[in-house]
This record gives structure tokens, sequence and C-alpha cells, in this order.
């Protein structure tokens, strides 16, 4: 796929098929797939979550900024939450000599969880009908703090745990199937939501895949 500046959106990169909305954040942006065809953009409505705790220090320093966009969709507005939280390189091995093993950037990942909890939890407020969905790579397991307090006030629900115990991973790492990337629906969302792991690029040789994230 090649990419180029839209005329429409010249601020955004974007694919022919299918259209491709990225903030400017470089090669490891985030970015949002679009199949114009099935589902409209709200122009105007691109924006990114910023941190709400800055007096620790700003969680999305040297990192990436979820990217929100709104979209209709069966003629119902739904707002999309793209993640990409810090990474987890230089954590312990998980069944290693170290127990329990060290988790590299759980704080910053817990900062910026924080911050995307808060945002919700203004679009709830302002529409308790909100059709919200967070998804992306947390770098982080469904069980772990960062997680769970997406869940806790019950706005959202972290639709991994519907899946089999044996197939929730999206990734593996150093022979570990784990679930890193989750999918998050408002309470709206929750009852006809449907997710499947699709493992087209986990527990494969190195370098024949384009990710190693499902």
């Amino acid at each position: 796929v090649h990419y180029a500046k839209s005329a429409a959106h010249p601020e955004f990169l974007e694919a022919s098929s299918p259209a491709i909305l990225a903030a400017p954040l470089g090669a490891d942006a985030i970015r949002f797939p679009l199949r114009s065809e099935r589902v409209d953009f709200i122009e105007g409505s691109l924006r990114q979550v910023s941190d709400t705790t800055p007096a620790d220090g700003d969680g999305f320093r040297n990192s990436r900024k979820p990217l929100v966009a709104d979209f209709m969709f069966h003629g119902e507005e739904v707002t999309f939450v793209g993640v990409h939280n810090y990474s987890r390189l230089g954590s312990d091995e998980l069944f290693g000599q170290n127990q329990p093993p060290f988790i590299s950037g759980d704080p910053r990942r817990t900062d910026q969880n924080t911050a995307i909890r808060d945002f919700v939890r203004a679009e709830m407020a302002a529409n308790a009908n909100s059709n919200i969905v967070v998804a992306g790579d947390f770098n982080a397991f469904h069980y772990e703090t960062s997680m769970t307090m997406l869940e806790s006030a019950g706005q959202l629900t972290n639709i991994v745990w519907s899946l089999d115990a044996l197939d929730r991973y999206s990734s593996s790492y150093q022979g570990s199937n784990e679930q890193i990337d989750h999918l998050l629906v408002s309470s709206r969302l929750a009852a006809q939501a449907l997710f499947d792991n699709v493992h087209m690029n986990s527990n494969q040789p190195y370098g024949t895949t384009p990710t190693d994230h499902d």
C-alpha cells in the first residue's frame, strides 16, 4: 500500500485502499484503517488524548498520544480511540529467576490509561449513551492494573475476556503467548460487540510477517 497526503486531510496520511487517517508522528504513528464505503468519518473530529495528571510528568513523553476520531456507522455515531501505549521492553521473564517479575513501564502505562479513562468518563458524562471503542496495543495484560482500571467504573468492557483462555493471545514473546492488544467498548456496545484474535503474525518465523502482533 502506498501512502500520500490526503487532499481532504492534508495533516494526515491516506492510502487508496483502504484509506488511512494518521497523526503525523512518524513511521510508528497510530493509524486508522478506514473503509469509506462502510464508515463515514466525521470531519473535524480528529483529536488526541493528553495526560490528565501532569504533576507526575507527562505520561506520553517519548510515546504516542491516543488518536481519537468520530465515525458514522449504520446511522450511529461511534467514537474510536486508537492506543499504542509505552513499551514493556526490559521486563523480567514471566517465569524466570526473579519472582514476581519486574514489569517495565507499568507506572507509565497506568498513567496513560488514566488519561484514557478520564476521557471516556467525560464523554459518558456528556452522553450516557455514547458508543465508544478503545482499541490497540496497550502493551499490558488484561489482568494488570493498567487494564482493569479501565473497566473498574463499569463504563468500558474489555471483550478480550469473551475469548477462550487458550485463544487469548495477540503476540508471542520468549515462548509465551500474550494478550497485549485489547478492544474495550462502552456499555451500550458491550452486549453485541464481537471480537476475535486472527493469528496471522504471532508464532511465525522472525522477519516473515509485517508485524509481531495479530
